[in-house]
């Protein structure tokens, strides 16, 4: 073989390496596991970037598991042991577990995405449910990746209140306010319009105290630190 042949070889051959390892870079860790064929190739593949998207944007680890049935254990131990194999003890995240014969559902914590929805693990556990039972599967999916990533003031009350209303209601509170101010009527009447000018003059003023107390209250310490990030966990399970 030549030279010319050997070196085109050799290019070709570098070639497709730094090509497949940039689409397995693309591709990165698995975060959905459709084992029960819930969800068509194109929609795997939405589902899939959505969670790559909301775990890279969060610093935080989410992952969707469905199961034909279970064997040997129940929908919390899966979600517990899919989260565990994917990202560690001392992770951050959550994991939906679905299993289709037992028409369980589990949505599980860790870490501070459970310090931040440990009081609506619940909800968010029955919001997905709806969907689930619709059989709307690819909406349910979505859902969990929109609710378990939103923090803050919003999250507290978009899976009560369509987002859209709550847009709505901000404009229109603040167009009413501009209004008010815009259109406030001149004020004819005040304080100094049935008073004679100079006729008040102060001439003394005393402040009497009829009792004083102290209070004093002791400030506490906390001695004890917070856990570390997987050990904070949260799990709620329920049927669709």
């Amino acid at each position: 073989m030549s030279y010319k042949k050997i070196r085109a070889v050799v290019l070709i051959a570098v070639f497709f390496f730094f090509v497949s390892f940039d689409l397995f870079a693309l591709s990165g860790k698995m975060r959905l596991f459709d084992d029960a064929n819930l969800l068509s190739s194109t929609e795997q593949t939405l589902i899939q970037d959505e969670l790559k998207r909301i775990s890279d944007e969060s610093n935080a680890e989410f992952f969707i598991v469905t199961r034909k049935s279970l064997s040997n254990q129940n929908i919390e131990q899966l979600a517990r042991s899919v989260f565990r194999e994917q990202a560690g003890s001392g992770a951050s995240g959550a994991v939906l577990a679905i299993s289709m014969r037992e028409r369980d559902i589990n949505f599980t914590a860790f870490g501070f995405v459970y310090d931040r929805h440990r009081k609506r693990l619940d909800r968010i556990r029955e919001q997905i449910g709806y969907k689930m039972t619709s059989q709307n599967y690819y909406d349910a999916f979505m859902l969990f990746a929109k609710l378990s990533s939103s923090f803050g003031f919003v999250a507290n009350f978009q899976e009560y209140i369509p987002i859209g209303f709550m847009t709505s209601a901000i404009i229109t509170f603040i167009t009413v306010i501009i209004l008010i101010f815009v259109h406030k009527g001149i004020k004819t009447v005040d304080s100094k319009t049935y008073a004679v000018f100079g006729s008040f003059r102060l001439t003394n003023a005393i402040d009497k105290y009829l009792r004083t107390s102290t209070t004093k209250t002791r400030i506490s310490k906390s001695s004890g630190g917070s856990s570390g990030g997987g050990s904070r966990s949260g799990s709620s399970s329920g049927k669709f």
